[in-house]
């Protein structure tokens, strides 16, 4: 829930509050309403950080209002305290008027924090309970992180109507399961005739013609994918991997570098993906490795602090799929 993105969010959420404050208006007095409509105006300067304070008073004085916690949330949000804007948001989902949406928002938070599987679940509950707004859920950048994850791309498909796709989808995973690479990509060719801005299936087509062995196929995908933000960051990634088993060195280091930038972090890919055997003797990839594991030992410390018990990894035993770290036949 990034600026630009919340201003969707939240323009949905004033309305929502102006619709519900009919009623919880009514029960507060007229201090806290003055608090109220002067955080209001501080989030709309995007003064987060005081306008947080003044909800937290609100909070503490009147903890049934239900406005007030949602804010409360969406202010830290913003302000980038995510530990305590969970907090709120599991508050505020507590409100019928805010069930939806907050959790919405919680799952954005864990999606930040690099919670994969529960910012999923929590996604999957937030939709259950009406959150269904299909260009957000797609659009968010705080969502980027889970976009070149099966489950999202599934959760899209199901929102947008199309069982269809998501059960052709589906096929395609399981064929990518058994590394059958080359009929997950005719599948994934289908998906893309039907729907050509699909990022996951871009993504995934590149991959799989990546496994398949078709380099310049999937250099020609990889290349097409960078241009969904979602999934950008694998995308340059597995163009790097592509230009080192060329042995496009310097290619290669430039665009591992750029995928770094976009925020393609997976240490283990970095130490252990054959693609990458060529550069590893190079002193810019032995520089990059190294300010990513700095990296990666910053964020995993960061977590083990916060959240221990819900921090999450890329790599799940009970999916059939990989993510963004190949496991490629024949040494490709």
């Amino acid at each position: 829930m990034r600026i630009q993105s919340l201003i969707r969010v939240g323009c949905a959420a004033l309305l929502l509050v102006v619709t519900c404050n009919v009623s919880a208006m009514a029960q507060v007095d007229d201090d806290l309403r003055e608090k109220f409509q002067s955080a209001q105006e501080l989030v709309e300067q995007e003064d987060f950080a005081e306008a947080a304070r003044i909800f937290q008073e609100i909070t503490e004085s009147n903890e049934e209002f239900g406005p007030g916690w949602f804010f409360l949330g969406y202010a830290l949000h913003m302000d980038g305290q995510l530990d305590e804007a969970m907090k709120a948001h599991v508050r505020a989902a507590e409100f019928a008027d805010f069930e939806g949406i907050a959790t919405y928002n919680l799952a954005c938070a864990h999606a930040l924090k690099g919670n994969r599987d529960t910012a999923l679940e929590t996604l999957q509950k937030a939709v259950d309970n009406g959150f269904d707004d299909i260009g957000q859920i797609e659009f968010d950048s705080d969502l980027y992180s889970l976009h070149n994850d099966f489950r999202f791309a599934k959760m899209l498909c199901e929102l947008g109507g199309d069982e269809e796709l998501a059960e052709k989808m589906s096929e395609a995973e399981a064929l990518v399961g058994n590394q059958e690479f080359a009929e997950a990509a005719e599948i994934y060719r289908a998906v893309l005739e039907e729907d050509k801005r699909n990022a996951f299936a871009t993504y995934r087509l590149g991959y799989c013609l990546h496994g398949a062995g078709d380099l310049e196929a999937a250099l020609e995908m990889h290349t097409r994918a960078t241009k969904f933000k979602g999934v950008a960051p694998v995308a340059t990634y597995n163009i790097a991997c592509v230009h080192s088993l060329q042995g496009n060195t310097a290619e290669a280091l430039d665009f591992l570098e750029k995928a770094v930038e976009l925020g393609m972090t997976r240490l283990d890919a970095f130490e252990e993906d054959p693609d990458l055997e060529n550069l590893r003797e190079e002193d810019r990839f032995k520089e990059l490795v190294a300010k990513v594991r700095e990296m990666h030992e910053h964020h995993h410390g960061d977590h083990d602090h916060d959240h221990d018990d819900n921090h999450d990894h890329d790599d799940h035993d009970d999916h059939d799929h990989d993510h963004d770290h190949h496991k490629k036949k024949d040494g490709v």
